[in-house]
């Protein structure tokens, strides 16, 4: 019987120890589970904070982006707006520099004289301007080969010649005219080329003008430049 109960004793015993291993086993594999779970918590809000001043940093950046651009775009339309200012004040300084030029060319007398020719023969209908559209000389910027007219710079007295060759054969009749007035007449009748002549003094005021013109008539000119028209300011 004693020894019955001493075995028994010793398994009971046994088991008590089984019971103890198994106690801390249990309590170690929760205690590493509690761990682990502490670590991933751990981890997880460090990555949550790491995104969130990743978001932080973009938007900054973003931000300073836009602030740059804004002033950028306030600089290149600061500089746009100080390049037409200083453009226009250019362009007005130098017209009001060519004005005061031609006011004081006016004004003080300078010499103004034009000589004018043509290369090629021309057809004239009713009325039509003589076109010297060609020229040797044009001081004072009176003459307008577009036009064939002589606009007069200021007041004064002028000098005008001109020389008119016909086509062969062909009679002609032209006259110099001071604004809308004939003042001179040449006319040339007769077998092979004719050549007329104008030489006439007029007193003009500013804006004056004088041309050549005829009706009907076909005047000659090739290389030659056998049609002229000049003019000069006597005083």
């Amino acid at each position: 019987m004693d020894t019955w109960e001493k075995s028994i004793a010793s398994k009971l015993d046994d088991m008590n120890h089984i019971k103890k291993h198994t106690e801390t086993f249990v309590k170690s594999v929760q205690d590493a589970q509690i761990r682990d779970q502490t670590r991933f918590n751990i981890s997880y809000q460090e990555m949550a904070e790491v995104e969130k001043k990743r978001e932080s940093i973009m938007e900054l950046m973003q931000f300073t982006l836009d602030q740059e651009m804004k002033r950028f775009n306030s600089s290149y339309n600061q500089i746009v707006e100080i390049f037409k200012v200083n453009f226009n004040k250019t362009l007005n300084e130098i017209i009001a520099n060519q004005q005061k030029v031609s006011r004081e060319m006016a004004t003080r007398g300078d010499p103004i004289a034009f000589s004018a020719y043509r290369t090629s023969s021309q057809q004239l209908t009713s009325g039509t301007k003589v076109l010297f559209n060609k020229v040797w000389t044009n001081v004072g910027n009176g003459y307008k080969q577009a036009t064939g007219i002589f606009t007069a710079p200021r007041a004064g007295l002028y000098h005008f010649t001109a020389v008119i060759l016909s086509k062969s054969g062909k009679d002609f009749f032209l006259q110099l005219f001071h604004n809308m007035m004939a003042t001179s007449g040449s006319w040339a009748v007769g077998d092979g080329y004719k050549t007329g002549t104008f030489d006439v003094v007029l007193s003009l005021e500013k804006g004056d003008v004088v041309y050549l013109a005829g009706s009907g008539y076909h005047v000659y000119s090739d290389g030659g430049q056998y049609l002229t028209f000049s003019g000069h300011s006597i005083q």
